[in-house]
C-alpha cells in the first residue's frame, strides 16, 4: 500500500512538473501616488528644494510576469518658492525580484489558475523629460525662466495588494542623472518617496 502511494505520489510530482500553461497573462494596472522629497539642481546655478504632494498617475504593461514597462505623469510642487518647478513624462522598466508584477491568470485547457501575491518588490530603471520654472526672478523674461532637461532613475518598490484589485505601492526613486536641455544652469534631478494605489484590471 506504502509503495503504491509512492509510486502514484511520484507520477502526479511528475506530471505537474511537466504540466505548461496553454496562455499566461499578467493584469495591467493603473495607479496614483504623491511625490515627497528632494529636488536638486546640479546645473551652474545650483540648489535644492523639498517637494511635497506632488502628483504622479501612471500605467504599468506586464509583458510577462516579472517585467512590465509604464508611462507616467509627474507635477512636483516647489513650497518654499510658491511655484511649480517641475512636470513632465517618464517611461520606465520594472524587475520584480520577489513575487509577481500584478495577478497572473493561466490558462490550462478550458481551465483557468489566478495567482496573486499578498507583497512583491521590484528594481526600477526609468527615463523622463522635465520642463521646468525657475521662478519671477527680476529682469530675466519668462522665456529665460522656463525650460526643460533630461532624467535617468533608478529605484526600487514594493506593491501589498489589499484585494483582487486594489494594492498598495511605496517606491524609493532616486535621481542617477540628468542633462540640460535648453539652460545649462538647469539640471534638475530628484530623490523621492512615492506612495499611493493602484488599480490591478
Amino acid at each position: 500500500m506504502i509503495k503504491n502511494t509512492f509510486l502514484l505520489m511520484s507520477f502526479l510530482m511528475l506530471m505537474a512538473m511537466d504540466a505548461h500553461a496553454d496562455e499566461v497573462s499578467a493584469a495591467p494596472k493603473i495607479g496614483f501616488r504623491l511625490n515627497n522629497g528632494l529636488l536638486t539642481n546640479s546645473g551652474t546655478s545650483s540648489g535644492s528644494s523639498t517637494t511635497f504632494g506632488g502628483l504622479n498617475p501612471y500605467v504599468f504593461v506586464p509583458v510577462n510576469p516579472v517585467i512590465g514597462f509604464g508611462a507616467a505623469y509627474n507635477i512636483d510642487f516647489d513650497f518654499s518658492g510658491g511655484s511649480v518647478p517641475l512636470k513632465g513624462f517618464d517611461v520606465f522598466a520594472r524587475y520584480y525580484y520577489w513575487n509577481t508584477a500584478s495577478k497572473i491568470t493561466e490558462t490550462f485547457g478550458d481551465s483557468k489558475s489566478v495567482r496573486l501575491d499578498r507583497y512583491s518588490a521590484y528594481a526600477l530603471f526609468e527615463v523622463g523629460t522635465r520642463s521646468y520654472f525657475v521662478g519671477n526672478e527680476a529682469g530675466l523674461p519668462v522665456a529665460e525662466q522656463s525650460g526643460d532637461s533630461s532624467i535617468i532613475d533608478i529605484g526600487t518598490g514594493i506593491d501589498y495588494r489589499i484585494s483582487s484589485s486594489f494594492e498598495l505601492n511605496a517606491e524609493l526613486n532616486i535621481g542617477l542623472m540628468s542633462f540640460a536641455g535648453s539652460d545649462s544652469r538647469v539640471k534638475i534631478s530628484g530623490n523621492l518617496l512615492k506612495i499611493g494605489v493602484g488599480y490591478l484590471f
